[in-house]
């Protein structure tokens, strides 16, 4: 099989100032992408500018999607959805650090058996910026895997909105599902609000969900200025571990 990298940008839209957008000015773009049955496919989503998109993605059976997305667009509101057949598998990739404002949302149904999706969302804010972040996963068919993981680091007045919605349908037995959400807070002006939510119609299932929300430990970093690093170092050092594994996926 072969593997594929796809690069598409969405549009351009520069306003002379991002304060009181009219989200009707923005470049809006549909884009639908067909993965074919047993297809290995890197899609990466580069954008810039300010933007109203909507991406779907139709997986075939037995596909293999990894999906990256990095906007630098100071104004977004984007959607996109992925449906995915039997043993189809997708690893959505996300990190957002609009200027501005980012309205995020993914939805991915499991619609074939033995289907995965794996979902990692980075958020870095500072200063006055604004998230709104939903994951929604519809396990529509039998032994479906999701894993979804959201890490959040805001300083500044940045605030941001985190929903994570893992859904079973009725007749989907033997599903596993893991949620997790997690906030690292830098400074007390910064705000975080992490709703993780289930909802489960079939009971033969394994569901988890988790939201934490910290601040930097203050013996870790006592402990790493006992080793010899200045205050900011020690900070930084902390930062870095909690982004790591994010980082990593983008990589």
């Amino acid at each position: 099989m072969a593997t594929k990298l796809l690069k598409y940008g969405i549009g351009i839209f520069m306003p002379e100032s991002p304060e009181g957008f009219d989200r009707a000015a923005l470049v809006a773009q549909t884009k639908t992408i067909d993965v074919p049955a047993g297809a290995v496919m890197r899609i990466v989503e580069d954008a810039e500018g300010d933007r109203d998109a909507e991406i779907r993605l139709e997986i075939g059976e037995g596909a293999r999607v990894v999906y990256v997305a990095k906007s630098v667009s100071s104004v977004e509101f984007v959607r996109r959805e992925a449906r995915l057949a039997k043993n189809a598998k997708l690893e959505w990739i996300d990190e957002c650090s609009a200027p501005a404002f980012s309205r995020a949302s993914f939805v991915t149904r499991l619609e074939g058996e033995g289907a995965e999706v794996e979902a990692t969302s980075l958020l870095r804010g500072a200063q006055q910026q604004r998230f709104d972040v939903k994951h929604e996963i519809i396990h529509a068919a039998s032994r479906t895997v999701s894993n979804l993981r959201v890490g959040s680091v805001l300083s500044g007045d940045a605030k941001a909105i985190v929903r994570g919605l893992v859904r079973v349908e009725k007749d989907a037995s033997g599903c596993v599902s893991r949620q997790k959400e997690e906030t690292l807070l830098l400074a007390d002006t910064a705000e975080i609000d992490a709703v993780p939510m289930l909802e489960i119609e079939n009971q033969d299932v394994r569901c988890s969900h988790a939201a934490t929300v910290g601040r930097i430990d203050a013996e870790k970093k006592f402990y790493l200025m006992s080793r010899g690093l200045d205050e900011a170092s020690a900070e930084a050092m902390l930062i870095e571990a909690f982004v790591e594994p994010y980082l990593a996926k983008l990589s």
